[in-house]
């Protein structure tokens, strides 16, 4: 039996539980902006663009 069927049928003997569950995603992002100050969706993609355009400009090769 090669190492592949051996783990094959280790596999198949294993007890078979529910699949876990899905991360939410919309409640983990919804819980980290509770924490921020409001701000506007423009707000929050001008950041992203202002972050962006710095770590590309750092991350520039010389």
């Amino acid at each position: 039996m090669s190492a592949r069927d051996h783990i094959l049928q280790r596999l198949r003997a294993a007890p078979q539980g529910k699949a876990p569950l899905l991360p939410d995603v919309h409640a983990f992002h919804a819980a980290s902006r509770a924490g921020r100050p409001d701000s506007s969706r423009a707000e929050r993609i001008e950041l992203f663009c202002e972050k962006m355009a710095f770590w590309h400009g750092e991350v520039r090769p010389t």
